[in-house]
């Protein structure tokens, strides 16, 4: 299962979803920060193995944690995705002890890159990866 913790926009997410499920059908888990409005969920749901979760933000940070090292500790993920440099800090330092990977999702200049660590690898690539098993 995939883990996207949203912050800063939805591009990336739903970039994400789409592409998870052209390439296998790999179920995703977005964590939202704040309130999400009806239409945006139809818009994000394109299929059954995506999972839109809201969260208060002043329990984000929180509640993001405590889902990112119960699924840590229970073997769940097999890849993080941030779009939020900070979030990406603590995701990375949590996750590596699992040998997890962590993609930052980044938005510029209308163009989606994902950073993989510190080399630059497509989400194209990354998934790949996961289906042949190399989460490393």
């Amino acid at each position: 299962m995939l883990l996207s913790l949203v912050e800063d926009g939805w591009r990336s997410a739903r970039t994400l979803s789409l592409a998870a499920a052209q390439r296998g059908g790999h179920p995703v888990l977005h964590l939202v920060k704040g309130e999400v409005a009806p239409e945006v969920l139809r818009m994000m749901t394109p299929s059954p193995g995506t999972r839109i979760q809201p969260i208060a933000r002043r329990w984000f940070r929180v509640v993001s944690w405590c889902v990112v090292v119960l699924g840590l500790v229970r073997q769940r993920w097999h890849a993080i995705v941030v779009d939020n440099h900070r979030t990406y800090a603590w995701v990375h330092a949590l996750a590596r002890w699992r040998g997890v990977p962590v993609v930052l999702a980044c938005e510029a200049f209308h163009e989606l890159t994902y950073e993989w660590e510190s080399a630059s690898l497509s989400l194209e690539a990354a998934l790949r990866r996961l289906g042949n098993g190399k989460a490393a």
